[in-house]
């Protein structure tokens, strides 16, 4: 088994990302699906798999991601953050690991000052 050692300037990194997860994850929980979706960065990849139309207008997009959220986590409710780590490569992208049924996960990504999900 790997075991890595998080430094205290790691953690303070880190800190950020997962307290966001758990936002998030609480409002999936809670069925709170459009106010879930406000946790959502909608670059071209996530606009693509949530099938959101190119041009969409905010209340649309928001629309939309809620009802994929729904889809989602309507019948199955997700726990609570596992971990989280950055990319080693792109410190502005981390990976959040989440109980759901199994071990789960999703990305994050800094954008203006704060952490957003995105699909990879």
């Amino acid at each position: 088994m790997f075991c890595k050692y998080v430094t205290a300037s790691e953690d303070k990194k880190i800190d950020p990302v997962r307290a966001r997860a758990e936002i998030l994850l609480q409002r999936l929980r809670a069925g709170q699906w459009e106010q879930a979706s406000d946790f959502v960065l909608v670059d071209e990849i996530t606009q693509q798999r949530m099938g959101i139309p190119e041009g969409a207008s905010h209340e649309r997009r928001r629309e939309r991601i809620a009802r994929w959220f729904e889809g989602l986590y309507g019948s199955i409710k997700p726990g609570s953050v596992h971990s989280t780590r950055l990319d080693p490569k792109d410190p502005d992208l981390a990976h959040v690991d989440y109980r759901c049924g199994d071990l789960d996960g999703f990305s994050m990504r800094l954008a203006e000052g704060e952490w957003y999900y995105v699909l990879r």
